[in-house]
C-alpha cells in the first residue's frame, strides 16, 4: 500500500515566482517532509529553499519538456503533477488520493478536484468522429467503485514508470493536455478523488507569462498531432 513517502510532487513553473512560493508554502504546511521537485524555464530562474530539487531549463523550454525533466529526477514510485498556481486548501488530500489509488491494481492515475468552478470540471470520455469530442463527466467503466475517465485535469498522482514510458510531446510547449490523454488512453486507468479539493488561482498578472500563455498556434498543433481538425467540448 502506497503512502505519502512514496510520492514526489513535481511542479513546472514559468515567470510566476509568487505563485510558486504560495504553492510550495501551502504544500509544506501540510506535508513538511514530502519530496518536491521544481523545474523552472523562466528568463531568470529563481529558487526556493523549501523544495528538494530546483532545476532550471533554457528559457521557454515549455510545459511538456519541464514535466518530462522533472519526472526523470523522481526516485519514488509515484509522482504528483501539479501546476505552480495550484493551492492545497484541505488537509489529507494526498492521503485521500492514495486511498483511491490503492483500491485497485488497475488504477494508475488519480486526479484531484479544483475549487468548485464549472470551467475546472475537466474530466470525461473521448469520442472520435470527424473531430475529437470531449464529453465531460461521462464514463463507461468503473473499477473498485470508481468511475474511469479518458481524461482528467493536470493535477494527479500517477505511476512514475508509466510517465517515464509515456512522456509529453516536447514540441507542444502549451496545449499538451488533450493530446497526452488521448495518446495514453489505453495505458492509463484514470479516476478522480472527490475528497481531494484544491484551488487554482489562474494567475496571469505577469505580462510576460500572459503573453506566452496565449500562443494559439500550439492549440492548432495539438489538433494536428492528434490528427483532427478541432476539439469539440461537450458539456
Amino acid at each position: 500500500m502506497y503512502t505519502t513517502r512514496d510520492v514526489t510532487i513535481c511542479i513546472k513553473t514559468f515567470e510566476r515566482p509568487t505563485c510558486l512560493a504560495d504553492c510550495v508554502k501551502k504544500i509544506r504546511k501540510r506535508y513538511p517532509d514530502i519530496q518536491i521537485i521544481v523545474v523552472d524555464d523562466s528568463k531568470t530562474p529563481g529558487g526556493n529553499e523549501h523544495v528538494d530539487k530546483y532545476l532550471s531549463l533554457p528559457h521557454d523550454s515549455g510545459l511538456s519538456a519541464g514535466r518530462n525533466f522533472a519526472v526523470k529526477h523522481v526516485s519514488t514510485p509515484l509522482v504528483m503533477i501539479i501546476d505552480d498556481d495550484t493551492l492545497f486548501i484541505k488537509d489529507k488530500c494526498i492521503e485521500s488520493m492514495l486511498e483511491v489509488y490503492n483500491s485497485s491494481d488497475e488504477i494508475n492515475l488519480v486526479a484531484g478536484r479544483l475549487f468548485p468552478n464549472k470551467q475546472h470540471e475537466w474530466y470525461g470520455k473521448f469520442i472520435m468522429n470527424d473531430e475529437l469530442e470531449l464529453h465531460f463527466r461521462k464514463s463507461d467503466k468503473t473499477i473498485a467503485g470508481h468511475d474511469i475517465y479518458d481524461f482528467v485535469i493536470n493535477l494527479f498522482i500517477a505511476d512514475t514508470k508509466t510517465l517515464l514510458e509515456n512522456p509529453w510531446r516536447e514540441e507542444l510547449k502549451l496545449a499538451e493536455h488533450t493530446e497526452w490523454f488521448w495518446r495514453v488512453r489505453d495505458k492509463m486507468k484514470c479516476t478522480i478523488c472527490d475528497a481531494a479539493m484544491f484551488k487554482n488561482t489562474s494567475d496571469k498578472s505577469n505580462p510576460e507569462y500572459a503573453k506566452m500563455r496565449q500562443r494559439k498556434h500550439f492549440w492548432k498543433k495539438q489538433c494536428e498531432t492528434i490528427g483532427v481538425r478541432r476539439l469539440i467540448l461537450k458539456r
